[in-house]
């Protein structure tokens, strides 16, 4: 799994706009997360993981650590299959 190349030229300007989405993103580093970004412009915080089980494991860590209401979905992406 590989983070490298990500990046988006809106963060900046949405996490200064959005607090709630800065605190977000903040949260899921602090917890471990190497790979949190926005997409587009900011509707959805995303973050790449090495397999189901963490991805379960901070889905329910970050929903306790932030006092707003958040979704959560641990999905599988879509890749090249060996």
């Amino acid at each position: 799994m590989t983070g490298k190349g990500l990046f988006n030229a809106l963060q900046a300007t949405v996490l200064n706009k959005y607090p709630l989405l800065e605190m977000i993103k903040n949260s899921l580093e602090k917890s471990g997360a190497k790979h949190v970004q926005l997409t587009g412009s900011g509707s959805t915080v995303f973050v790449l993981l090495k397999d189901r089980d963490e991805g379960e494991k901070l889905a329910k860590l970050i929903r306790k650590q932030i006092e707003s209401p958040l979704w959560t979905q641990v999905v599988q992406t879509i890749g090249k299959r060996n």
